[in-house]
């Protein structure tokens, strides 16, 4: 059965109050929390436009995946690099490392750090003469064929995506009836030949004053706590402004195995806030350098020969030109896949299979040895006098390499200041479509470095309890935090009695958020050990000496 992350159809908004976006899943290297979320990265575009990058995952057969946007006429469609994603993800997703430190005196100290486990072909299409859709426009982008729709009803814009080969969910007419008026609508699907590999990531410009995800039509098949990681490039602090913010209480986290119960501790504590909806701060801080910066386009030089060539002979001809457009399919595994070389070998690759046909045998003739001259009737002779369109091809690397990374180096520079915001929703609290905003006097930074100190017994070994960052201090039952909690199908079903949040506030555009519920002294009084590792408890000789001068006092008034 096929499945999109968050819908086999995705409704995506951008307009004065919404825009929306599918994400996917990154498990990058050890060090960062392995969220499985939908992924998403807003960038301001100067006053009042955003970009939206999306990172979509599916599931399922190819022919099946389609991607539906309604959006305003102005929005802009391009493609996007996995990079950005997987860069996010290995520099800021929270990161749990241990310090391990004797609790008594030892003969030797030890101070233990685990951070290691820790261009398209564009046509324009008149309007159908019967008026049953308008197609403004179809292109091909990357691996997809994307058209541009209008329709003066649900029914006919349906009808049109089923006849040309769009999957259409049950409820569309539901969830695009409020759209129909005043949208187009783009809608992708993968060109025939691609598989779910082939899908990459895409970029949405947009006019909004703030971006929004209207989460309320993904309710339809959410899975229970859906993961929703938002990116927020901005010169400023970003914030949620209309759920709440939740800091959570770190005392749940699995700590010796480097916060993998982190994304149900996070459920746990926003489960606590109003109608179970809120984020926390993963990171909130200078991004400190673009991770575009120094990387190299394809040269213009490269791109001139190219648009000159009409024969692969041509190609053939510039050796260094022709290089740079093929890997060695062997040593994939060693190849850096978000490199330029890459990006453009597999458009020249997938443009030569639109062209011409047999990839490999092409392939395997510029690879071998023997030198045969073009008047022969060789299959090498023919395959290198077979016209090709250089021109496109570079079209194509200009349009879905070159500009993409001049883009996404501009987003960084333009744009200091990363928020990352992470929840999890499911179905029956996706009632409330999620604004962002930013708030210029809220400068507190947030680091994605979490750090805890294990004190243990010199003579056994033993871990006794932890200490966090705020001070509380986690009893450990025979070196074990009997704290943690667990979910399981949006339920907590393990620690269920555990206060999940230290803090849930409202934040606000401007001034400081207003509290909604502070736990911190509660949780200080409930996590504190005593220095022999126990969990304190009341002083029982202050108690029977406090006893004694009561009884004692009470002789003395008798007699």
């Amino acid at each position: 059965m096929k499945k999109l992350s968050i819908l086999s159809f995705i409704l995506v908004l951008l307009t004065m109050k919404y825009s929306f976006a599918c994400g996917g899943l990154f498990c990058d290297n050890i060090q960062p929390v392995n969220q499985v979320a939908e992924r998403i990265v807003f960038a301001q575009d100067g006053d009042n436009r955003y970009q939206m990058h999306v990172q979509i995952q599916y599931q399922g057969p190819p022919q099946q995946f389609s991607w539906m946007l309604p959006v305003p006429k102005d929005t802009e469609f391009s493609l996007s690099l996995p990079k950005l994603f997987s860069t996010l993800d290995t520099q800021f997703a929270p990161v749990f490392t241990i310090t391990r430190e004797a609790a008594n005196d030892c003969s030797s100290i030890f101070d233990i750090f685990d951070a290691d486990k820790s261009a398209s072909d564009f046509i324009q299409y008149a309007p159908d003469e019967e008026g049953s859709a308008e197609v403004l426009s179809r292109e091909n982008i990357g691996p997809y064929e994307k058209v541009t729709l209008q329709a003066d009803s649900v029914e006919i814009l349906t009808t049109w995506l089923t006849d040309n080969g769009y999957q259409v969910p049950d409820r569309a007419q539901e969830v695009l009836s409020p759209y129909i008026e005043n949208y187009v609508f783009i809608a992708i699907k993968l060109l025939e030949g691609k598989d779910t590999g082939d899908i990459q990531p895409v970029s949405l410009h947009f006019s909004s004053p703030k971006p929004s995800i209207p989460i309320i039509p993904t309710s339809v098949a959410a899975n229970p706590d859906m993961g929703m990681i938002v990116n927020i490039l901005g010169s400023q602090k970003a914030i949620p402004s209309n759920y709440a913010l939740v800091e959570i209480n770190e005392a749940l986290i699995d700590w010796f195995s480097q916060g993998s119960n982190y994304s149900d501790v996070v459920s746990h504590a926003i489960d606590e806030s109003p109608n179970g909806q809120g984020f926390t701060i993963d990171y909130a801080g200078a991004h400190a350098s673009n991770p575009f910066e120094f990387d190299p386009l394809f040269p213009e030089s490269d791109l001139n020969v190219l648009r000159e060539v009409s024969t692969v002979n041509d190609l053939r001809m510039d050796v260094d030109v022709l290089m740079g457009l093929l890997i060695d399919e062997s040593d994939l595994e060693f190849i850096d896949t978000n490199s330029v070389h890459y990006l453009a070998s597999k458009i020249f690759e997938d443009e030569y299979k639109r062209q011409i046909g047999d990839y490999d045998s092409f392939y395997s003739c510029i690879f071998q040895q023997a030198s045969q001259g073009l008047g022969q009737e060789s299959e090498c002779d023919m395959i290198f006098n077979t016209a090709i369109d250089g021109a496109i091809i570079a079209e194509r690397i200009q349009f879905e390499v070159n500009d993409v990374i001049v883009n996404l180096q501009n987003i960084f520079n333009n744009n200091p200041y990363l928020t990352r915001l992470y929840t999890t929703l499911s179905a029956n609290e996706m009632t409330l479509d999620p604004e962002f905003s930013f708030n210029p006097d809220i400068t507190s930074d947030v680091s994605n470095r979490r750090n805890a100190t294990v004190y243990f017994d010199c003579e056994s070994g033993e871990d006794l309890y932890i200490r966090l960052s705020n001070g509380n201090e986690v009893d450990l039952n025979d070196g074990v935090n009997t704290n943690l909690v667990q979910r399981e199908n949006g339920e907590t079903v393990r620690g269920e009695d555990q206060i999940g949040a230290s803090l849930i506030s409202r934040p606000l555009e401007s001034g400081q958020a207003e509290i909604i519920t502070d736990n911190r002294t509660t949780l200080k009084k409930r996590y504190q050990v005593s220095s022999d590792g126990c969990q304190q408890s009341p002083n029982l000789g202050l108690l029977f000496f406090a006893v004694f001068v009561m009884i004692f006092g009470l002789k003395r008034r008798s007699a």
